[in-house]
């Protein structure tokens, strides 16, 4: 199956991207007393500490014995439980204090790089943690990222980084810059027809991303970036390997540098009443069958003067090319009779390239 990226929207600076199945425990490394959840990445009071745990469990047994035992001896009973309570809470104070330990862990290394923030919670370097790393448009740092390595994004799957008018973080739309070159196609949708001004921001970065990938991009109606009327460049713009627009060509596909960034065209239909598209415009589409309607057929029985007559005023000394070029273009266009008004240099140089040329 092929892979698609559509980019809809772009948030920047992640701090690590892998493409494909990621082993979250492989990079993760944890303290003493701490074990890699592999559902997580993240490290936690496991096998290990649930050592501790039981261990606080196991003296809670041992009250829960004393307990038992109190329970054969009555009133004396009554004491021995009280003291196997006290056991218990023994246990849950060694488990705490253990783990209270683990939050105090020294990284082995010196962090920089794409990990410079040493996490003392995992004894390990990191991208960001949940006070450091982050700012800006990705202020929140998903910790779960591979492995625990971390990333700066927009919003997590908590919703945290949402407010109140946009509770809701959907992933889906923010992917890592870096895994754009693991696609095989990028699909467009950045910007529409409507798009006016300088594109700026982080659509002018993903813009920038997009050209720089080296991955096919197919442009869903226009290129992100080219102004649909226009044709010119908004300050950043896509190149499309192919563009699908919608409904019927549009003036971007002729001219400026839409002719260029749209790549190979296609129109889609996508429903538009027929009313609509059958309202004449005062745009035309000049093709060459279209064109060929407007030359009059010449009689075979007619001479160069029925056939119409060219005035050509063109070229100097330095540049006689022009008049020679404009002069040719009118006899093919099928002029019957081309005059040229120059210089007498120029005349001479027509003349050469082109003797049926009157002077």
């Amino acid at each position: 199956m092929r892979r698609l990226l559509f980019i809809l929207s772009l948030s920047l600076g992640y701090a690590a991207c892998q493409c494909g199945p990621v082993d979250l425990c492989e990079s993760t490394r944890c303290g003493p007393g701490l074990t890699c959840d592999k559902n997580t990445g993240s490290c936690v009071l496991g096998s290990t500490g649930g050592g501790l745990s039981g261990t606080g469990g196991g003296l809670a047994s041992t009250g829960g014995g004393s307990t038992a035992t109190g329970g054969g001896a009555a009133t004396t009973g009554g004491g021995s439980a009280t003291t196997g309570g006290g056991s218990a809470t023994t246990g849950g104070g060694s488990a705490g204090g253990d783990a209270a330990d683990a939050g105090n862990l020294s990284c082995p290394m010196t962090c920089a790089g794409n990990a410079p923030i040493c996490d003392r919670t995992l004894g390990r370097c990191v991208a960001c943690n949940a006070t450091e790393g982050c700012s800006g448009a990705t202020p929140v740092c998903n910790r779960l990222w591979q492995g625990g390595l971390g990333k700066c994004q927009v919003c997590t799957e908590d919703n945290t980084g949402c407010s109140a008018a946009a509770p809701f973080c959907d992933v889906t739309i923010t992917p890592s810059a870096g895994c754009i070159g693991c696609r095989d196609v990028i699909v467009d949708a950045l910007l529409g027809t409507g798009a006016k001004g300088d594109v700026v921001g982080p659509i002018r970065e993903a813009i920038r991303i997009i050209n720089d990938s080296g991955v096919p991009v197919i442009s869903v109606d226009v290129p992100s970036g080219i102004d649909t009327d226009t044709g010119e460049d908004l300050g950043e713009s896509v190149w499309a390997t192919r563009t699908v627009t919608f409904g019927l060509p549009k003036p971007f596909l002729f001219q400026g540098l839409g002719l260029e960034h749209s790549g190979y065209w296609t129109v889609a239909d996508i429903g538009f009443p027929l009313d609509l598209v059958e309202t004449p415009t005062d745009a035309r589409l000049l093709e060459p069958s279209g064109v060929c309607d407007l030359i009059p057929m010449r009689m075979r029985s007619s001479h160069k003067g029925d056939n119409g007559h060219v005035l050509v005023v063109a070229g100097s000394g330095a540049m006689p090319g022009a008049a020679v070029l404009a002069a040719k273009a009118a006899l093919r266009s099928g002029a019957g009779l081309v005059t040229i008004a120059s210089t007498e240099s120029v005349c001479r140089n027509v003349a050469a390239h082109l003797p049926e040329v009157n002077e």
